[in-house]
């Protein structure tokens, strides 16, 4: 009645009831952390935000009180010497005036968010938000970084 469909194993001496676990058994044991695995990632995947990092040298002023940013308006970076960027491209004053009107065109309830480096003088900044007002662009606002408590 030995060998009755049981395999033995070939290290264990003469210990007739030794059994083999099958080939299915021991993958059995796999089946939970693959899923934990799976699960992990589906989670992280969702979970996470995918953006392209950002690419300008702009350090944004600080702030106390927070607010939402919506993430579709378009944004005007400005550096401290003035140099303009209109959705991280570089351009000079009447060239990101013109695409941002375009943005902004036929968009009910977009605004344009001006990101400026806080070394950048005011100088820089009042007659820039004089010539959005005079193309037509009202809704502007800065974004800022909120400050540790």
């Amino acid at each position: 009645m030995m060998g009755r469909g049981r395999k033995y194993w070939a290290g264990l001496g003469d210990d007739p009831f030794a059994v083999r676990p099958r080939a299915s058994e021991r993958h059995d044991r796999m089946i939970p952390m693959i899923n934990v695995v799976f699960l992990l990632l589906t989670f992280f995947l969702i979970a996470g935000t995918i953006r392209a990092g950002d690419t300008l040298r702009i350090e944004p002023p600080r702030l106390a009180a927070e607010g939402a940013v919506d993430r579709q308006s378009p944004v005007l970076g400005v550096e401290a010497d003035g140099t303009l960027y209109v959705q991280g491209r570089p351009m000079d004053g009447d060239r990101a005036i013109a695409a941002l009107k375009e943005a902004l065109a036929g968009a009910a309830g977009k605004a344009l968010h001006i990101k400026a480096d806080r070394r950048t003088p005011a100088a820089i900044i009042l007659p820039l938000l004089r010539r959005l007002r005079d193309s037509g662009i009202e809704d502007v606002y800065l974004i800022a970084v909120k400050t540790g408590d």
